[in-house]
């Protein structure tokens, strides 16, 4: 979008081109010239290399390729959920079509609720952690413990989802009253917080850059059940990311300092070359004027 691309609106102090500029936006630019205000040369950063397989480029790095298949475990139990439910609700409990849509308004609710708390959650411990260090993580580097202050935020809301859509399975299978399974939902939303680490935390290593199951043969508690380990079970992989990601990063560091010295030396070396051979033909020069 014009109004955040970077390109063209810099940190977003810049005003876009008059092309790209919102009606209100071209409005006070008429009623600046009518005041007689002069407009400034506006000197905008240069456009970056359009790369459409950049998404794709980010899962080559291995922390975020490894929790992004870590989240999308949750991803497919959370909308498993989805999908479950609403059979559930008609096939169990014989509700029409506008029922069923007022049953998701619990998980809803705590999504929003959780995306508020999580939010908060993030900054408090980003704040700490900062505090710490003096500074953040762009500024300290490796000083500053992101993989922890990130991680730490997902436990509480991973448990809670974890026990929660456990429990929606069982509701069902045993054809609890439709309160239960309305407040278990709301905690289903709740807990969903955990999905948005992928997102915060691959922001954090590559700044400026769902699914749907069928429950198949399997009744619904056993099918939760079964989702919910998956979930259990995929939860050595961002504790493998925590312990490895420092390294990671220092590694690609590493190569890319090579990289960098490399081609600083083959520079060197092709201008000591031109150097030499300039040299040479100002020396058979003057043997021929001598």
């Amino acid at each position: 979008m014009p109004e955040t691309l970077r390109s063209l609106v810099g940190d977003g102090s810049l005003p876009p081109p008059r092309l790209n500029s919102s009606p209100q936006q071209l409005w006070a630019r008429r009623q600046a010239r009518k005041a007689g205000i002069e407009k400034e040369h506006v000197e905008r950063p240069p456009r970056k290399k359009y790369q459409p397989l950049s998404a794709f480029l980010i899962l080559f790095t291995p922390e975020i390729l490894l929790i992004f298949i870590w989240v999308s475990l949750v991803y497919l139990e959370f909308y498993s959920v989805l999908a479950v439910y609403s059979t559930a609700l008609k096939n169990t409990y014989g509700l029409d079509e506008l029922k069923i849509g007022l049953c998701y308004l619990p998980s809803g609710i705590g999504t929003i609720c959780s995306a508020l708390t999580n939010g908060r959650l993030i900054d408090y411990y980003y704040r700490q952690e900062e505090r710490r260090v003096g500074g953040d993580y762009r500024k300290k580097g490796e000083e500053f413990r992101l993989e922890i202050t990130r991680f730490r935020v997902v436990v509480p809301f991973l448990c809670i989802f974890i026990v929660a859509s456990t429990a929606l399975g069982w509701c069902l299978e045993a054809n609890a009253p439709l309160a239960a399974t309305l407040v278990v939902n709301f905690f289903i939303g709740f807990g969903s917080g955990s999905i948005n680490l992928a997102t915060v935390y691959g922001q954090d290593l590559k700044p400026g850059n769902g699914g749907a199951v069928s429950a198949s043969n399997l009744n619904p508690g056993w099918t939760f059940v079964l989702l919910s380990g998956l979930v259990v079970v995929g939860i050595p992989i961002p504790v493998w990311v925590v312990k490895r990601a420092r390294f990671w990063r220092e590694r690609r560091k590493e190569k890319a300092a090579r990289k960098l010295r490399e081609k600083k030396e083959k520079e060197a070396g092709a201008g000591a070359g031109e150097a030499g051979e300039a040299g040479e033909e100002r020396g058979a020069e003057t043997k021929k004027g001598g």
